[in-house]
């Protein structure tokens, strides 16, 4: 069960295709990272429209995709790129509709056989149990198999500089402004982003307002 609040999918299906192909250059990039050459079955889950999947395709020198999502409109979505993208008898990519983990026999048995291979970008924190979700898709993978996860991360915050760990530097955890007429990060506070050297107390900058 996912823990987020709701999304509507359908609007944002084709935001999806939109983002894949305009990122094709980096799931190629990460892709030729990831695929070992003698890789012959990978899953993408969490697919959104199959950049990912395509991509291991395209490494791929033959053998079979599975790219997963749990929303109806995102795989159709996911079904046409591939159409559109993919023709290469050699590589299959096969869309299924799986909501991980509670369908993971459903993606095990489309499978067919351990994975090479399993990504899963911007996927596991959607899950309410992530580490069960991250269980699941380690018990799909073959003796050797690699299972790569990529998620995003919080805005970094930093301790002051006085607090006695570490050299006596600070930095601003201000993370950048999301509107145009936002003042910049630290614009206000000219001692934001430093630290004293003199011995003197100074204190951290309050937030930017976005």
């Amino acid at each position: 069960m996912s823990t987020d609040a709701p999304v509507d999918w359908t609007a944002l299906a084709p935001q999806l295709v939109d983002a894949a192909r305009r990122d094709r250059a980096w799931y190629l990039t990460v892709a030729r990272e990831l695929v070992a050459p003698g890789d012959r079955l990978a899953g993408d889950v969490g697919c959104g429209s199959a950049g990912m999947a395509l991509a291991i395709a395209r490494v791929m020198t033959c053998g079979r995709i599975v790219a997963v999502d749990a929303h109806p409109a995102v795989l159709d979505a996911a079904r046409e790129h591939i159409r559109a993208e993919w023709s290469d008898p050699r590589v299959r990519v096969e869309p299924l509709r799986a909501d991980i983990p509670a369908e993971t026999d459903a993606l095990r048995e489309t499978l067919g056989a351990p994975a090479d291979l399993v990504w899963a970008s911007a996927a596991v924190h959607h899950v309410g149990d992530q580490q069960a979700a991250v269980t699941a898709l380690t018990g799909l993978l073959a003796p050797g198999g690699r299972l790569a996860l990529a998620e995003g991360g919080l805005p970094e915050h930093h301790l002051p500089w006085d607090v006695g760990l570490g050299e006596p530097v600070w930095r601003s955890g201000c993370t950048p402004p999301r509107t145009a007429g936002s003042p910049r990060c630290g614009q206000s506070f000219p001692t934001a982003g430093g630290c004293p050297t003199d011995g003197s107390r100074r204190y951290a900058a309050p937030a930017c307002h976005r």
